[in-house]
């Protein structure tokens, strides 16, 4: 039987191939059960099994036509996936990105905060351009959002503030979502911290400077409101919020409180104790224990995820 004539099949007429199958359903109600091969802009290929006795067809389907696909044949990343291993998934997954019902963004955004995590200029540009792909391409509102927000963080990985914080403020102007929120406070704290720092280092006696001391306290102010607001969004992401405490609490080290700063590392533990920035605040307080003084808070990106 040709591909031509198993698009002229009825409801239900294709046989499927040896289970797991993938499963594709048209928007005219019919389904086709076998295995996504491939996908291009406009179409993709399913190999089905239309006669139990011939090897299979692979036939061509519109993504016009394309209510939804169940992809079952994929491999989808575990707990713990390694970046290497990640990235090979992504390759599997990638050309799938904009097909409804595709595991592909969700492993796409696994991959990128695991690049982030790396601490490599070059892994956050492989990540920026990935998250710019799956915001323009990913099906789902909830992913695009989510790319989103890990493009923000991108972004100030590749020491592009300056743009981050652009976008940030349009963010917080409009009805954005949480964590969307939560990230583009995060950089705007940055932002205020940054400029905190440059003042600091032009005025190094800016606390007995009258004219310097307000515009110092206001930016110290402005940080800490900014990484607060992070932490303290309604029903926030772990990862995310304590990131926010994190970058609170560096900003207290900054202001010679290291009591406020140890507080930060705290609530991490008790808010958000499964998180990866909780293992290094507890690693941190124990050594502040033995040595009766906080270690300095190195800047870097706690990872996203586990």
């Amino acid at each position: 039987m040709t591909p031509a004539l198993l698009l002229a099949l009825p409801i239900g007429a294709v046989p499927a191939l040896a289970t797991p199958n993938d499963l594709v359903t048209l928007k005219d109600g019919r389904t086709f059960s076998g295995r996504i091969t491939t996908a291009d802009a406009g179409s993709m290929l399913v190999q089905v099994r239309p006669d139990p006795d011939q090897p299979p067809a692979t036939i061509r389907l519109p993504l016009a036509l394309v209510a939804h696909a169940q992809f079952n044949t994929l491999p989808r990343p575990v707990p713990g996936e390694p970046l290497e291993s990640l990235g090979a998934l992504w390759d599997r997954n990638a050309q799938f990105a904009h097909i409804p019902g595709t595991p592909a963004p969700a492993v796409g955004l696994r991959y990128a905060d695991a690049l982030l995590d790396s601490q490599s200029a070059s892994a956050a540009q492989t990540a920026l351009e990935l998250l710019v792909r799956l915001e323009k391409t990913a099906p789902a509102l909830a992913d695009r959002t989510s790319a989103q927000q890990k493009r923000l963080r991108a972004m100030v990985a590749l020491h592009r503030l300056e743009a981050a914080a652009r976008e940030a403020r349009q963010i917080l102007g409009s009805a954005a979502p949480q964590p969307l929120a939560a990230e583009a406070w995060i950089v705007m704290g940055l932002e205020s911290q940054t400029a905190l720092t440059a003042l600091e280092k032009e005025h190094p006696r800016w606390a007995v400077d009258d004219r310097t001391r307000p515009q110092r306290q206001s930016l110290f102010f402005a940080a800490l409101d900014a990484f607060l607001d992070a932490a303290l969004q309604p029903e926030p992401d772990p990862h995310i919020a304590s990131r926010a405490l994190w970058n609170a609490a560096r900003l207290y080290q900054q202001n010679g409180d290291s009591a406020a700063a140890s507080a930060c590392l705290r609530d991490i533990l008790w808010l958000h104790e499964d998180t990866p920035a909780a293992e290094r605040a507890r690693s941190i307080l124990a050594t502040a224990e033995q040595s009766r003084e906080l270690p300095v808070l190195p800047h870097i990106s706690i990872p996203n995820a586990p």
